[in-house]
C-alpha cells in the first residue's frame, strides 16, 4: 500500500521515480516479479523498455547503495537540477526527536542556500539558534548546502515533520514568524473543531493517546490511524507526541478513558508502571506499524454493536383459504412449505404479486389437527396470522428470524 501511495504522490507532483528493490540478498528474491507488479500501476522500468531506473539493493547488508547514489546523481544531472549555494538556507523538516542531553533534534533536507552554525531558524511554530550541525554520517560540521541531509540541534521545541525550515535575521523576526504561523494554525483548528461538533453524536468515538519515538514516525502512525473507516465508530486522538509515556499522559488517559498506543518508545519506569496499574490504564507498545493498526482496528470492531438483521428462514405458498366458523371462528391458510422451515410465533410477511401486503406474527401453526413448532419444506400445514385473514391462493408467507452476528470489520 505504501508503494502505491508513493507512486500516486509522484505522479501527482509530476516528479520522476527511481525504484530501489530491497532485500535482493535473499535467495528467493525475484526483482522481475516486482517489475511486473509495478507495471500494473503504470510504472514501466528500463528492463521492460520503460524509462524508470531500478536498482537492486540490500539495506541490511549495504549492497547496491553506491549504485543507487549513482542513479540519483545521473538523474539529477540529466534534469540539470541546481540550487544556489549562497544565501539564507531553506529546507524541509523530515523528523524530530528529543535527546536527554542535547534537547530537541530536527532532521532536515536543505533545498537551497547554506545552513551554518549560529543561524536563527524557524519551522512552523518553533524556532531556535543552530548550536550543532551534523551531516548524514553523524559528523559535526560548520555548514551544509543544498541537497544535504543534516541534524540541527538548537530548536526550543520539536518542530513537526513536513514543516518548511527558513533562516531569519533575528530573534524578533523568528518570534513574529512563529506567532503568525501559530495564528493560522489556530484558525484552521477552530474550523476543524466546528466541523467535528456538527457531526457529534452521529457515531461513537473512542479516545486514544499516541506516542512515538520521533516526529516522522508519529506522523506515519497518525496518518495510518486516521485513514481507518469511521462510518459507525471513530478514533478521537486526544493527544499525541514523541518520547516515552509520561505521568500527564496516564492521568489524561485515566480521566478520559483513553487507550495509550506507543510506537518504538522506551518502556515506562517502575514508578510509572505502578501508576498505570493503579489507574487501570491500557498502554500498548509496538515495533511494527501494521501490528499497531491491526490492534486498533480489532479494538474498534470489538466496540461495535452486533449486527442484527431479519433473515428469511422459510417460505410457504397458500394453496387454499379455509374459513372456520363457530365459537373459535378464524381463517386458516392451507399452505405448502416450499423453502426452509416455517416456525410458530415467528415474524412473517405476506407477499402478493411481489408486494408486501401484511407484516405480523404467526398465531397458530398446525400439521393436520396437531399444533407444530415448525414445518419443514415439502410439507403441508395450516397457518393463521395475528390480525390478518385476507388470504388468496398463491400468496407467499415468508417466515423471518432476527439473526445476530458479531462484527468482523469496520
Amino acid at each position: 500500500p505504501q508503494t502505491i501511495e508513493v507512486i500516486d504522490h509522484a505522479r501527482a507532483a509530476q516528479v520522476p521515480l527511481i525504484i530501489a528493490v530491497n532485500k535482493c540478498d535473499l535467495p528467493d528474491a525475484d526483482p522481475h516479479m516486482v517489475y511486473s507488479q509495478l507495471m500494473e500501476h503504470g510504472v514501466t522500468v528500463e528492463a521492460f523498455g520503460g524509462d524508470v531506473q531500478t536498482v537492486n539493493i540490500s539495506a541490511l547488508k549495504g549492497q547496491g547503495i553506491e549504485k543507487l547514489e549513482e542513479a540519483i546523481m545521473l538523474l539529477a544531472e540529466m534534469m540539470d537540477l541546481r540550487a544556489p549555494k549562497d544565501g539564507p538556507a531553506e529546507g524541509i523538516i523530515i523528523e524530530s526527536r528529543k535527546d536527554k542531553a542535547l534537547g530537541p533534534i530536527a532532521s532536515c533536507v536543505i533545498t537551497l542556500g547554506c545552513l551554518r552554525v549560529g543561524d536563527i531558524v524557524v519551522a512552523g511554530t518553533e524556532w531556535g539558534k543552530v548550536k550543532v550541525l551534523k551531516d548524514a554520517r553523524g559528523q559535526s560540521v560548520k555548514a551544509v548546502g543544498p541537497s544535504s541531509v543534516a541534524e540541527v540541534v538548537g530548536f526550543r521545541s520539536q518542530p513537526s515533520a513536513g514543516q518548511e525550515l527558513h533562516v531569519v535575521e533575528s530573534d524578533s523576526k523568528a518570534e513574529s514568524y512563529t506567532e503568525k504561523f501559530g495564528s493560522r494554525m489556530g484558525s484552521m483548528k477552530r474550523i476543524q473543531s466546528s466541523k467535528q461538533e456538527e457531526h457529534e453524536g452521529e457515531f461513537q468515538e473512542v479516545p486514544v493517546i499516541v506516542k512515538a519515538d520521533c516526529e516522522g514516525t508519529l506522523e506515519a502512525v497518525l496518518s495510518s490511524l486516521l485513514a481507518l473507516p469511521s462510518h459507525e465508530i471513530a478514533l478521537k486522538i486526544i493527544d499525541s507526541g514523541t518520547g516515552t509515556v509520561t505521568e500527564s499522559d496516564v492521568q489524561s488517559a485515566s480521566a478520559s478513558g483513553a487507550y495509550i498506543y506507543t510506537f518504538n518508545c522506551r518502556p515506562p519506569g517502575a514508578q510509572l508502571k505502578k501508576m498505570i496499574q493503579n489507574l487501570d490504564v491500557q498502554v500498548m507498545d509496538y515495533r511494527i506499524i501494521y501490528d499497531l493498526v491491526d490492534n486498533v482496528t480489532s479494538m474498534l470492531i470489538s466496540k461495535l454493536p452486533p449486527k442484527e438483521e431479519l433473515q428469511v428462514v422459510g417460505e410457504a405458498t397458500v394453496l387454499q383459504k379455509f374459513e372456520i366458523t363457530g365459537k373459535n371462528a378464524t381463517v386458516v391458510a392451507g399452505s405448502k412449505v416450499t423453502k426452509g422451515a416455517v416456525k410458530g410465533k415467528c415474524e412473517v410477511k405476506v407477499v402478493r404479486k411481489g408486494q408486501v401486503i401484511h407484516e405480523g406474527k404467526i398465531e397458530t401453526l398446525r400439521r393436520g389437527k396437531e399444533t407444530a413448532d415448525q414445518i419443514m419444506a415439502g410439507n403441508e400445514c395450516g397457518i393463521t396470522l395475528e390480525s390478518f385473514s385476507d388470504f388468496e391462493k398463491g400468496d407467499k408467507i415468508q417466515c423471518f428470524e432476527l439473526v445476530v452476528t458479531v462484527r468482523k470489520e469496520l
